[in-house]
């Protein structure tokens, strides 16, 4: 993972956190696809078979990339 951490143009890296339907993994399984399109097939909510996990993800206002201050990290843990 450090090798992507080296590229300024990844801006992102996203993985499904439930399970899919397994025919899916043969997309995108072990790839690294630098842009995707409107075009490209992505995992949609039908394609999940199994929720195990609720993700949330809670963010204060903020214009994107710019990171929360040492005090608000520490509050937050």
């Amino acid at each position: 993972m450090k090798i992507l951490d080296l590229n300024p143009k990844i801006k992102g890296i996203y993985i499904t956190l439930n399970e899919i339907n397994p025919v899916f993994l043969a997309r995108w399984e072990n790839r690294i696809i630098m842009r995707l399109t409107k075009k490209d097939a992505t995992t949609e909510d039908q394609d999940i078979t199994r929720r195990v996990r609720l993700p949330i993800d809670i963010d204060t206002k903020r214009p994107s990339d710019v990171s929360f201050l040492d005090e608000e990290h520490s509050a937050a843990l």
